[in-house]
């Protein structure tokens, strides 16, 4: 993967710095030119397999979570000079949860940590699964069933 700290993404995020690397991609911390607001840009080469198909699916569940525990997608987009696909995403400046767990905290805070981040997502999830339950059945209320009488 090419090294792009200090370019120009998208003709409008200047790179900054990396802030993290993983197996399918590179983020980085960049500023938009315009404004100086700060976003983590994660890129993924098209030269890996399935590079696309990868940034559809996380740019497709991150549309789905509006969530204030769960960063905000921006936008998406090609980078032909560096062959890149990226995601533009809300920046959040601190550290990560594995830092923060071993950092000595107590099984307790830890375990009551991970209980309230998997409660709301569940519980994101199920709203979204419910309100969609609830249109379909009022979808099938305002249609008139034919019965068939023999």
């Amino acid at each position: 993967m090419s090294n792009v700290i200090g370019e120009i993404i998208g003709g409008k995020y200047d790179i900054q710095t990396k802030l993290g690397q993983g197996g399918s991609g590179v983020v980085y911390l960049a500023k938009k030119l315009d404004t100086n607001e700060r976003y983590a840009i994660k890129t993924l080469s098209t030269d890996e397999d399935n590079a696309i198909k990868l940034l559809e699916r996380e740019t497709e569940t991150l549309k789905r979570f509006n969530h204030p525990n769960i960063v905000k997608f921006i936008e998406q987009g090609y980078e032909t000079r560096h062959k890149l696909v990226y995601l533009v995403l809300e920046y959040l400046d601190g550290q990560d949860i594995k830092t923060y767990f071993d950092s000595g905290i107590d099984l307790k805070t830890k375990f009551n940590l991970f209980k309230q981040i998997t409660e709301r997502c569940l519980l994101n999830i199920f709203s979204k699964v419910w309100m969609k339950l609830i249109l379909k059945l009022k979808l099938f209320g305002k249609k008139k069933l034919q019965i068939a009488y023999r």
